[in-house]
């Protein structure tokens, strides 16, 4: 239970990173 947990905060500040990298494509796009 605590691996999965860890896992999900792992890819919980994973997610955040690749949401700024996409908003940052998308600027440099327009």
């Amino acid at each position: 239970m605590v691996q999965i947990l860890w896992t999900h905060k792992k890819l919980r500040k994973f997610g955040k990173q690749w949401v700024k990298a996409w908003k940052l494509l998308q600027v440099l796009k327009i």
